[in-house]
Parts: C-alpha cells; structure tokens; sequence
C-alpha cells in the first residue's frame, strides 16, 4: 500500500541521484535495499532508472561497477521470475473482477516495458 510506494519514490530518488552523480556506493545502497524487500510490481516503475545504471557501468571493470550491475542482474531475475507474472496475474484479474487500487501509471510502465521486451525480442509469455 502506501508505504510501499513511498518507499519505491525514495528508491528512485537514490537510483536518479547515484545516476547523476555517477556514484557506485549509492546506487548499491539503493539496489540493495530494494533487493531486501518483498518482490513487488510496484518495482517496474524502477525499470527505467535501472536500464540507465546499467548502461553506465556495464562495461567498467572495477569491483564497485561490477557489483552495481551483479545487483541489477538479479534484480532482473527476480523480475522475469516472480514480478512479471505477478503482474500479469494482477492484470488478468482486472479483467475479471475491475481494478485493484493500483496507480495508473504504474499499469502504463507494465505495459510499456512488456512492449519494450517484446521489440527487443524476449519472450514476455504474453
């Protein structure tokens, strides 16, 4: 409920500001903090900020880069595991029984990273 997504804004606060400032130690803070918590599709709205952490530090060989993006890789195991199926589960349901308090916005980043996958090329089972 509402700590959750008070607890996702200040994640991607953290993950904004270590982007910006291109600081490791912050962005690993953050990651794992997420990591920590109970897997969520609130976590999507993440996806973008993530990708972009990714990028920067994807290619660097030094051991703080190399654990930014070993947390960003299970974060994405956890999401092509147990988050994108929950949210296929919450949408299918919506169709059944109308919606489930869930922000709107969130529906259209689902939406748009599951297109996003599938242009890529991933399966999305969907």
């Amino acid at each position: 409920g509402k700590d959750a997504e008070e607890a996702m804004e200040e994640i991607q606060e953290g993950l904004v500001n270590a982007a910006v400032l291109e600081d490791r130690e912050q962005a690993t803070i953050f990651l794992d903090r997420l990591l920590g918590m109970k897997p969520s599709t609130d976590e999507l709205v993440l996806e973008p900020d993530v990708k972009h952490l990714q990028g920067l530090w994807r290619d660097e060989t030094d051991a703080a880069s190399r654990g930014v993006v070993a947390r960003i890789e299970r974060l994405r195991a956890r999401w092509d595991a147990v988050v994108l199926p929950q949210a296929e589960i919450e949408e299918e349901r919506e169709k059944v029984l109308g919606p489930v308090r869930q922000p709107v916005k969130q529906r259209k980043t689902y939406a748009m990273l599951k297109e996003r996958l599938r242009n890529a090329g991933m399966p999305t089972g969907g």
